[in-house]
């Protein structure tokens, strides 16, 4: 298998924000559908709290996220 070179954090950052906005637009029952089951309506929320927490994570240099201070929080 041939070495490729990891994408920048930026690109991961845009895959993440491509994947997010992609999700919302297919998923059914989307947010505020007032006839979304609320399994279905947590499962949404929670692809979405996952995928923003990832962007967080490559917003954040190295040094911040090994810092065992950094707050984590959303903000």
């Amino acid at each position: 298998m041939r070495w490729q070179p990891l994408p920048t954090d930026a690109q991961v950052i845009a895959a993440i924000e491509d994947r997010k906005e992609t999700f919302v637009k297919r998923y059914s029952g989307g947010f505020g559908d007032p006839h979304a089951e609320p399994q279905e309506q947590w499962v949404f929320n929670h692809i979405c709290t996952v995928l923003d927490h990832a962007k967080k994570v490559f917003e954040m240099s190295e040094d911040e996220l090994c810092n065992p201070e950094t707050n984590f929080k959303d903000e």
